[in-house]
């Protein structure tokens, strides 16, 4: 049997907003920057 994985895939989805630090694009739940992990605005 296979178990159902909650998975993201944040290349699919919009960014919520952009880091203020590096400019990466972050993506929720929590608004993390892909580019150097620190929380967005």
């Amino acid at each position: 049997m296979f178990e159902s994985t909650l998975f993201i895939d944040p290349q699919a989805a919009l960014p919520a907003c952009f880091c203020p630090v590096c400019g990466g694009e972050c993506y929720g739940p929590g608004c993390i920057c892909i580019r150097c992990e620190r929380r967005g605005l």
